[in-house]
């Protein structure tokens, strides 16, 4: 079996298992050759999790294949808490708002240390015509955010305050 995915030497390739040495595998270019990461084992969720990177990073829209790449990442490591919140956010550009919003809940279940989990949650209520849930998470990752810098938090905030009318 050839399986790997090659990260910062320009290209991924997976071969599905069983699949002939002489079928092509996936390429698809990494436009950061610098990243300098190569991982061996396809059957290791940070392989998996790099892949899925790669396909977010070439197709920002559509996420092709990207969507599965983290499933797998998951599937072998659900202890993650990054992939769950990258996750969700792939999710959430391809506007799955209920399964982004159960991947960012995986996150923050698993690590609480990260305001912007909360900020995506919080965009979410907002999407949806929430404010009072947007406003509860704000104010939550504005105080769990004591020691980290979250510009995008403020970002929200900000858009908050205007919704509600509190900035004229």
């Amino acid at each position: 079996l050839h399986r790997r995915v090659l990260v910062g030497e320009a290209t991924s390739c997976l071969r599905e298992p069983g699949a002939s040495p002489h079928e092509q595998p996936l390429h698809v270019e990494h436009p950061h050759p610098s990243l300098g990461l190569t991982l061996a084992d396809s059957g290791a969720a940070e392989a998996w999790l790099s892949r899925a990177y790669v396909l977010v990073v070439n197709d920002p829209y559509r996420l092709q294949g990207a969507m599965e790449a983290f499933r797998r990442s998951l599937a072998i490591d659900s202890s993650n808490a990054e992939a769950w919140y990258q996750y969700g956010q792939a999710a959430m550009v391809l506007g799955e708002d209920e399964e982004a919003a159960v991947a960012y809940r995986h996150a923050f279940a698993l690590d609480s240390n990260r305001p912007v989990v909360m900020v995506s949650l919080a965009a979410l209520s907002l999407w949806h015509d929430s404010l009072g849930e947007a406003r509860r998470l704000i104010d939550s990752a504005v105080a769990a955010s004591r020691t980290t810098s979250s510009p995008y938090l403020r970002v929200m905030r900000g858009k908050l305050e205007l919704l509600e009318g509190n900035i004229g």
